[in-house]
């Protein structure tokens, strides 16, 4: 096979968005749906293709509304796991026995998934909510059709409305968080609905990529890199002594980008801003010398998860909560990719190259004596 034939069989073409030379969704600046736009309209728009009119976005709702509401049976379930257990954990074996139970029916088209879908992000609203309020041994509040999503999800998880700046702040870290191209757990859904799994199935493979300590632990490093550095006149020292470690710096270089991660143009406006709500400011200031100490040495920027997680953490949510909300965010990405694979039906061919040892004889194996 030639390097143009080995390239081309893991090109996977969409038209769900681009990063480069600027970040779209289905063709709209991402920066104007995050300033502009809700998530659940976000979400529509990445499953398909165009933004809701005010009846479709009506039957979004109450959909979504559908799923929010969670059955005696995953009540009584999640009542019955043990504490320690981490949310994100919970969250995939959720799916798992809600799609079991056949409380919501998987859909066997991308017609059908389009309509499932929003009951699928209650569900996992819901659920997220709910492990929230019992892991604190807190009243159980139920969900209000008044909400808007971001809103009903803070709801579900503090059993409070949240100010206005916090709830418009969320939203906009969901929306931005939506979709990121072929990241490893959107490989793990396009390979599902390319056989032709269900779009239940395809999330619940996209969720158990980002159960893995990269994604689901991404946010609470670099929260310990904070920890660890303590002051910002420690910062350059902290940050020589990984370098001559050859150790990584959690938060910083994304794969997918050379110098930097320009979703973190739109973050962290957004979180000096809660900074200084929330009097975190010289936190600010330590996350500003470490920035400048990484560049110095290394010449990388921040990827999204620096600012990201420091900001869930002025708004006050819990850490392990950060990977379980990232979920929530991806899944609409996530259906887009399901949808959009599943309507073109075939996938491109990802060939190995083997790297073993050369064809030799087999012996025979001896007899113990």
């Amino acid at each position: 096979m030639t390097k143009t034939e080995n390239e081309a069989a893991f090109v996977w073409e969409t038209s769900i968005a681009a990063w480069d030379p600027q970040p779209l969704f289905r063709g709209y600046a991402v920066d104007e749906l995050a300033s502009s736009s809700t998530f659940l309209e976000t979400a529509f728009l990445l499953m398909t293709g165009e933004l809701p009119n005010d009846e479709q976005f009506a039957d979004w709702q109450a959909l979504l509304f559908d799923g929010l509401t969670l059955t005696s049976s995953m009540r009584g379930w999640l009542q019955r796991v043990p504490k320690p257990a981490a949310t994100i954990d919970v969250l995939q074996s959720a799916l798992a026995r809600c799609r079991l139970s056949d409380s919501l029916e998987p859909p066997q088209n991308s017609r059908a998934a389009a309509d499932a879908f929003p009951r699928w992000l209650g569900f996992v609203a819901a659920v997220i909510g709910l492990r929230s309020r019992l892991q604190n041994e807190e009243a159980i509040v139920e969900p209000r059709a008044d909400l808007g999503f971001a809103a009903q999800v803070w709801w579900l998880i503090h059993g409070k409305e949240p100010a206005g700046w916090i709830e418009r702040t969320f939203e906009q870290l969901l929306i931005v968080c939506a979709e990121h191209g072929f990241t490893a757990s959107t490989w793990a859904v396009r390979a599902a609905a390319a056989a032709q799994a269900d779009l239940s199935t395809s999330l619940q493979a996209g969720l158990a990529v980002a159960q893995g300590a990269r994604s689901s632990g991404a946010a609470t490093a670099t929260l310990n890199v904070l920890s660890a550095v303590k002051t910002p006149e420690r910062a350059v020292a902290w940050v020589e002594q990984q370098t001559a470690r050859n150790k990584p710096i959690p938060g910083f270089q994304h794969r997918l980008y050379r110098v930097g991660d320009p979703r973190t143009d739109w973050v962290s406006p957004l979180c000096r801003d809660a900074a200084e709500r929330m009097d975190k400011v010289e936190r600010e200031e330590l996350a500003t010398a470490i920035e400048q100490a990484v560049w110095d040495q290394r010449k990388v920027l921040p990827a999204v998860v620096w600012p990201a997680a420091r900001l869930l953490d002025y708004l006050g949510i819990h850490h392990d909560l950060f990977g379980p909300l990232f979920v929530l965010s991806r899944m609409a990405g996530w259906a887009a990719h399901d949808a959009e694979q599943r309507r073109v039906g075939t996938a491109p061919v990802i060939r190995a190259h083997y790297l073993g040892p050369a064809p030799r004889p087999l012996r025979p194996i001896q007899e113990p004596t």
